[in-house]
């Protein structure tokens, strides 16, 4: 395996590790639950906030109503139209076989 498409499996494999136990810690135990109440209270004090700014536009929105409103727009952006070209992966060609290479063994 190149030493690039490793170092991408151990980042994608150590970001999954850690949103899992994240979820865990939310989802899974007392603290958590803690956790989450007081989030919602703190989100629901910050987005009459960020109405009043025009960061939001409804003081009534969820939080995750916004985030997938975030990602949503965030997706919606192609490469041709935000200015960059968009990135190709460059492919690597491998040498041709030749005679010489593909000779079998025919004993001795």
């Amino acid at each position: 395996m190149p030493q690039k498409d490793q170092g991408s499996f151990l980042t994608g494999f150590s970001l999954g590790l850690f949103a899992g136990a994240i979820g865990y810690f939310l989802f899974g135990t007392d603290n958590g639950k803690k956790v989450r109440t007081d989030l919602n209270k703190e989100w629901n004090e910050a987005k009459e906030k960020l109405a009043e700014e025009g960061i939001i536009e409804d003081p009534h929105t969820s939080f995750r109503d916004m985030v997938s409103a975030f990602f949503n727009k965030i997706l919606s952006v192609s490469p041709t139209t935000s200015g960059k070209k968009p990135v190709t992966k460059k492919k690597e060609i491998l040498p041709k076989a030749t005679k010489s290479s593909t000779k079998k063994f025919k004993g001795t």
